[in-house]
């Protein structure tokens, strides 16, 4: 990466990325008797190049826009712009307009992945394609807190869904729909002196297919999120806390989910013992019964999630 000022108004930031997937290994068996479905073994790469630039056009006013350009080994190529003006008419307050596209990738599973039996490869699998468009305001709310809203506007391309073959009856990964969204989003975030830390943040979208004007899959309508951190015993360990709702989905077969609740908690160390780290968390702390939406490949049209669940971690760093 190189990054150079340039008369004071612009500050140019260029690099290149190269990655190489030596190995990229499939396997699915059955143990006893032996039988192999699929031994998939691949290798593949990719390159980028992106250009940078942010233009004070004057003191409160900016202009930040980029290019970037992905070579995948094997789709070819996307090339994609990013542009922000910012304009900052305070101190604490900064409105931002914001447009954008960008890709995903199909990975390996969805190219390759076959069983020769339900499933099927589909190495000729496009990237899905995304345009957003973004309104923000963010302001600061004394010393402590900072507010964001937002309106956003996305509209996705060749999303790659798993169907049924009409011919075969074998499930492949296929670009099929077009699923415009839209929707507003809000957060408040709150830091104070002796470690402690808020932020609370909700969204409500719509999202439609484009194609036949439902709802997608496992789209909810509201998400909302708190997060707590504060201090349990001096600067040395903290305890945090996470509640995660979500509104009701529609399955695979026109049901739903119904809204979900979880908690959960975490007790984490810093500074006790020099390089020495430690936490525990709880997932699901309440027990929660709640389910995702299965897809074309499950038999399960809702899929049952983890109880409560928990993790204790040490991490050593020398």
């Amino acid at each position: 990466m190189y990054a150079r000022k340039i008369l004071d108004t612009h500050k140019v930031t260029a690099g290149a990325e190269y990655q190489l997937n030596l190995k990229q290994l499939q396997n699915n068996y059955n143990e006893s008797p032996y039988y192999l479905y699929l031994h998939d073994n691949t290798k593949s790469n990719r390159w980028a190049l992106y250009l940078q630039d942010e233009y004070s056009i004057l003191d409160n006013l900016i202009l930040n826009a980029g290019l970037r350009h992905d070579y995948y080994y094997t789709f070819g190529s996307s090339t994609n712009p990013r542009i922000a003006l910012i304009y900052a008419p305070a101190k604490t307050t900064a409105i931002k307009l914001i447009y954008g596209t960008a890709f995903r990738a199909p990975n390996n599973y969805e190219l390759y992945y076959h069983d020769n039996i339900n499933l099927g490869a589909n190495p000729e699998l496009k990237p899905e394609t995304i345009k957003t468009y973004e309104l923000v305001l963010e302001q600061y709310l004394g010393k402590h807190l900072r507010g964001t809203a937002a309106a956003f506007y996305n509209d996705i391309r060749d999303l790659i869904q798993q169907q049924s073959d009409p011919y075969t009856g074998v499930l492949v990964f296929r670009n099929t729909d077009r699923v415009v969204a839209k929707g507003l989003e809000f957060e408040v975030d709150g830091v104070w002196n002796g470690g402690y830390r808020a932020r609370a943040s909700y969204t409500v979208q719509e999202a439609k297919d484009r194609t036949t004007n439902i709802t997608p899959v496992n789209s909810p309508k509201h998400l909302a999120k708190l997060n707590v951190t504060f201090p349990i015993w001096s600067d040395k360990i903290f305890g945090g806390a996470e509640e995660q709702f979500s509104s009701s989905r529609r399955t695979l077969l026109g049901d739903s989910t119904g809204c979900s609740y979880v908690t959960n908690v975490t007790i984490f160390s810093q500074k006790i013992i020099r390089n020495l780290e430690f936490s525990g968390s709880i997932y699901n702390l309440f027990d929660q019964k709640y389910g995702d939406p299965g897809a074309e490949e499950h038999r399960e049209d809702l899929i049952e999630q983890n109880g409560r669940t928990f993790r204790l971690k040490l991490t050593y760093k020398f």
